[in-house]
């Protein structure tokens, strides 16, 4: 799945999931070094994501902070 595609139905999520009008707080921006993700995972203990990249790319995990450092 393309990333594109992978953020627009996360933002259809959490945008289904809002009961007020307030504005949805980004906590992380992916770089564009990603071309496709084919998994997305938060740690709480660390406030990071974790991004795997495999398909047509080097398998390789990449973890972003909410900074958007990533490596």
């Amino acid at each position: 799945m393309k990333i594109k595609t992978l953020i627009n139905l996360f933002v259809i999520f959490v945008l289904s999931c809002q009961s007020n009008n307030k504005k949805i707080k980004i906590y992380f921006e992916l770089p564009k070094k990603l071309k496709e993700t084919s998994g997305i995972a938060f740690s709480k203990e660390l406030n990071s994501l974790f991004i795997i990249e495999d398909s047509g790319n080097k398998n390789k995990i990449y973890t972003i902070n909410n900074q958007g450092n990533y490596n």
